[in-house]
C-alpha cells in the first residue's frame, strides 16, 4: 500500500547549488524513494507540517496563492451566514473547513478553520453562493456528517510564488516558492515565446525539444493549391500559437501567428490530396510562420536501477525516469492496490485479432505507431503489461461492427507486433511516498 513517512536525513547535499529544490520551515517537499534508492520529487503538492497535512497550490479570493490542504465546505444555521458548522460526504472528514467568496460565479477560499467535534445536523441551513447567504434549506442527505468548526489557521508564510524568468539562455527554469523557505523548479520557460514549454512526452528520445505546453491555434487550412503556405482559422481573438499534426509522419509543426490575411481561396489536405474549399469556413484567418524548437539534451543520471534523467543544465528534471534493467523510461503510477510503481511509458494499445478467417482462434496484439515521428515502443500496458515483439507477419483477422469475421484493418502507419507473456508487477520498481525535513 502507498505509505507516507518522514525522510530522516538521508538527502544529498545541495547547499552549493542554488537552484537545488528544499523544504521550508513549515511546507516541506514531497519526495517518493524506490528501491533502489533513486528519489523522485513530487512537483504537483507539498506538505504542511503545522498542519501533518498534504497541501496544494489554490487561488484564495485576495488574489494570492497558498499551500491549502484538502477541506470540507463551510455550512451555516443562521440567515446571516455567521454561525459555521462543517459538512462532509462520506465518513471520512478532512481535518480541516473552508468559507467561500465568489468571484465571478468562482468560490475561492477566504479563510481556513480546523475541523471541530462531530454535531447533530441542523434543522436547516444557508450557504454562501454568489448571491450572498442562501437559503434556508433543508438538508436530508443520509450521507452528510456534520462537525464544529475549531480555530483559524494561519496561511501567511505558505503562500506559493512563482518566479519570474531570469537569464541570458532561450530555456530558463521557473521556480516556486513559499514564504518560509521553500524551493523547486517546476517547470521550463521559453523566453523566446513567452510560454513555459515541455518535453514530458518524449519518452526514450534522445536528445529531444522543449514544445510549447499551449498552442490554441490549429494549422488546418492554407492559402495555395500546394498546401505549403499555413493560415489559421479564427473566430476570437487570435492565438499566440498554433500547430499542425501530419498523420501520415506523426509529426507536430509549431508557428507563430502573424497577422490577418485575406485569402483569395483557401486550401486543405485532405488525405494527400490539396483540395480548395468552395466556401468561408472562419470569419477570420492569421498567418503561420514555422517556430523552430530548442533542443534539449536528455541524460541519464545515478547509479541505481533507475536514473533520473537531466534536462541539459536545466535544474528542472525530466518527469520520467530510466529503468537500466528494462532498457525503458518509465513513470509513476498509483495502481488499483494503493502501490506506487514505476511503469514503462506506452502509447500502445492492446487489441484483441484472431489468426484464422473464421475468427475462432484469439490472440492479443500490440498496435504500434511506427511512422517517422513515433517514438519507439517496447511494452504495451492494459491490464497487465507485456513486452513488445516483433511485427506480425501473417494475416489476421477482426470481428467487425456487424460481428462479422474480416482482415485487420489499421490506419497508415500502424503494425501490429507479437507480445510476450503478462508481467507481474513486482517486475516494476516500488516507490515509497515521504517528506523531507
Amino acid at each position: 500500500m502507498l505509505a507516507f513517512a518522514l525522510l530522516v536525513g538521508a538527502c544529498r547535499d545541495d547547499s552549493a547549488d542554488l537552484r537545488a529544490p528544499r523544504s521550508g520551515d513549515r511546507i516541506k517537499l514531497v519526495h517518493y524513494e524506490y528501491e533502489d534508492g533513486t528519489i523522485e520529487r513530487e512537483r504537483g503538492f507539498f506538505y504542511d507540517n503545522d498542519l501533518g497535512a498534504l497541501c496544494y497550490e489554490e487561488t484564495w479570493s485576495d488574489g494570492a496563492r497558498y499551500c491549502t490542504p484538502r477541506t470540507s465546505e463551510a455550512m451555516y444555521t443562521n440567515e446571516r451566514c455567521s454561525q459555521m458548522l462543517g459538512v462532509v460526504t462520506g465518513p471520512s472528514a478532512p481535518k480541516f473547513v473552508a468559507t467561500y467568496y465568489f468571484l465571478h460565479d468562482k468560490p475561492l477560499v477566504s479563510a481556513l478553520f480546523r475541523i471541530g467535534e462531530p454535531t447533530t445536523p441542523p434543522p436547516v441551513v444557508w450557504r454562501m453562493t454568489d448571491l450572498g447567504c442562501v437559503g434556508p434549506f433543508v438538508d436530508d442527505n443520509s450521507s452528510h456528517h456534520w462537525y464544529t468548526v475549531g480555530e483559524p489557521v494561519a496561511i501567511t508564510d505558505t503562500r506559493i510564488k512563482h518566479t519570474v524568468p531570469e537569464g541570458l539562455d532561450r530555456l530558463v527554469d521557473l521556480f516556486l516558492t513559499t514564504g518560509d523557505g521553500m524551493q523547486i523548479a517546476v517547470d521550463i520557460y521559453d523566453q523566446e515565446i513567452g510560454l513555459p514549454c515541455q518535453v514530458d512526452g518524449d519518452a526514450n528520445e534522445m536528445p529531444t525539444t522543449c514544445k510549447p505546453a499551449l498552442t490554441d491555434g490549429y494549422v488546418s487550412f492554407f492559402t495555395d493549391e500546394a498546401c505549403s503556405a499555413p493560415i489559421v482559422p479564427v473566430t476570437g481573438p487570435p492565438p499566440l500559437l498554433a500547430r499542425r499534426e501530419d498523420p501520415a509522419t506523426g509529426c507536430t509543426s509549431y508557428y507563430r501567428i502573424t497577422s490577418e490575411q485575406q485569402p483569395a481561396s483557401v486550401y486543405q489536405l485532405i488525405g494527400d490530396r490539396c483540395v480548395r474549399q468552395t466556401s468561408r469556413v472562419a470569419a477570420h484567418y492569421y498567418g503561420a510562420e514555422p517556430l523552430e524548437l530548442v533542443s534539449v539534451e536528455r541524460r541519464h543520471v545515478g547509479q541505481g536501477r533507475l536514473h533520473p534523467i537531466a534536462l541539459g543544465d536545466l535544474a528542472t528534471p525530466d518527469r520520467l525516469l530510466y529503468d537500466a534493467k528494462l532498457g525503458t523510461d518509465c513513470e509513476r503510477v498509483l495502481l488499483p492496490a494503493g502501490d506506487l510503481r514505476c511503469l514503462p511509458v506506452s502509447s500502445a494499445r492492446l487489441y484483441r485479432v484472431f489468426t484464422d478467417s473464421a475468427c475462432r482462434q484469439p490472440t492479443d496484439v500490440a498496435i504500434v505507431a511506427s511512422r517517422a515521428c513515433d517514438r519507439p515502443e517496447t511494452y504495451v500496458r492494459d491490464a497487465a503489461i507485456h513486452a513488445i515483439g516483433g511485427v506480425y507477419t501473417a494475416p489476421l483477422y477482426e470481428l467487425t461492427a456487424d460481428r462479422t469475421c474480416g482482415p485487420l484493418l489499421l490506419q497508415a502507419g500502424y503494425l501490429p507486433h507479437a507480445i510476450g507473456p503478462a508481467l507481474p508487477l513486482e517486475t516494476f520498481p516500488l516507490a515509497t511516498m515521504s517528506y523531507e525535513p
